[in-house]
């Protein structure tokens, strides 16, 4: 703890690198500590709210702190012209990589190191990976404009803009138990464990989190789930836009154009159980329209975990009744869609690539894009940081 003749104080969390400190670690090219217990912690009131009092400050971050120690910092590897090709196509992964698994071994979080000569600290708010960005390619019907727009310019894709979906999209937090840290710096590997404890402050029983966390992840899954099958649909409706303005030049067979028509019909109608068209059209907060199923277990995760935007979510107790009823409805409505979604691509886009391949013309293909591991995280304003 450090003050400033009591107008100011400032206390830094978990000093046990500093305790444990020696010339064996100071030599060593890396080394990571083991951290302290985490705690669970739950929000007890929104940031915004006014502070009390005459004191006025700001709170670390919650979650693991995650400290490593690098002798040097990592250089970056020289780029040649096919380096640069490759990168082009795929995810750049940093050079500091920070692994979490849970005790089965599956990972849980992948994230971004600093790579800094010296002492170096990461935080993890004991949640998953975040929900993979859904990207929009195709053109609405709504709005054929859209890619006009200046902010969508120069760009291939647009993401679902929704109020309160960046909160929303953030994974659930993992329940209590011991986790294993893995930090990659080059080709040598460090491995640690942390444990996560329950709020202390939390009502809820260890059977009441670990019920609300089951769910939790169950709906953060068909989440996933959905935003792959919207990312999927979305490159072909987007191959078969290209594909029919290649016909409509080629003055092709009005019997082709029609069946690029009927399969982007197809692919349209599955989609829209998924994700309703107006948002497609960049419509923030469409009320034009049901919400679509992505949207849906969205803001089930939100009252069911640890809430976003304006619901306050689960106070860490046992999931309600009504909260698994609405889930196991979500849930065959996806199993629903997902068996439609596969008739479409085992049935429906096969048939359609041969009809194209008889008259010598290119069909379309399945494409399924794999998420980045290490998305980059959004930088915060400051006036959007929590105290």
């Amino acid at each position: 703890m450090v003050a400033t003749y009591g107008r100011g104080f400032y206390i830094l969390d978990d000093v046990t690198p500093l305790e444990v400190w020696n010339e064996q670690v100071h030599d060593a090219s890396q080394h990571l500590f083991s951290p302290l217990p985490a705690y669970r912690l739950r929000a007890v009131s929104q940031p915004a709210y006014a502070p009390t009092g005459t004191a006025e400050g700001k709170n670390g971050p919650d979650g693991a702190l995650l400290t490593y120690w690098l002798k040097k910092k990592v250089p970056k590897p020289k780029k040649t012209p096919d380096d640069e090709d490759e990168q082009a196509a795929k995810e750049k992964p940093p050079l500091v990589q920070i692994r979490i698994f849970d005790a089965s071994g599956a990972k849980v979080r992948a994230l971004r190191g600093s790579n800094e000569a010296g002492m170096n600290r990461v935080v993890w708010d004991l949640r998953y990976d975040t929900v993979p960005e859904v990207r929009l390619r195709a053109t609405p019907k709504g709005n054929p404009h859209v890619g006009e727009e200046k902010r969508f310019v120069g760009k291939d894709r647009r993401p679902v803009l929704y109020y309160g979906i960046e909160d929303a999209t953030r994974g659930p937090l993992v329940p209590p138990g011991i986790y294993t840290v893995k930090l990659r710096v080059g080709d040598s590997e460090s491995t640690t464990q942390v444990e996560v404890r329950k709020d202390p402050g939390s009502a809820g029983t260890p059977a009441d989190v670990e019920a609300a966390s089951k769910l939790s992840l169950a709906i953060y899954r068909d989440t996933i789930s959905t935003a792959g099958m919207i990312g999927e649909l979305e490159w072909t409706r987007l191959q078969l836009e290209q594909l029919k303005r290649r016909l409509a030049a080629a003055k092709a067979e009005v019997s082709l154009v029609d069946a690029a028509s009927g399969l982007g019909k197809s692919a349209e109608e599955i989609e829209a159980v998924l994700l309703q068209p107006t948002i497609a059209e960049e419509d923030q907060k469409s009320f034009r329209g049901p919400l679509g199923l992505f949207l849906k277990f969205v803001w089930l995760n939100a009252e069911v975990a640890t809430g976003a935007a304006d619901v306050s979510g689960n106070a860490d107790l046992g999931p309600t009744q009504p909260e698994r009823d609405v889930f196991e409805l979500l849930d065959r409505q996806l199993d629903d869609a997902r068996k439609r979604f596969q008739s479409l691509y085992d049935e429906s886009v096969p048939a359609f690539n041969r009809a194209m391949a008889a008259k010598g013309i290119a069909g379309i293909v399945q494409v399924k894009e794999v998420p980045a591991e290490f998305p980059k995280e959004k930088e915060k304003k400051p006036d959007d940081e929590e105290d």
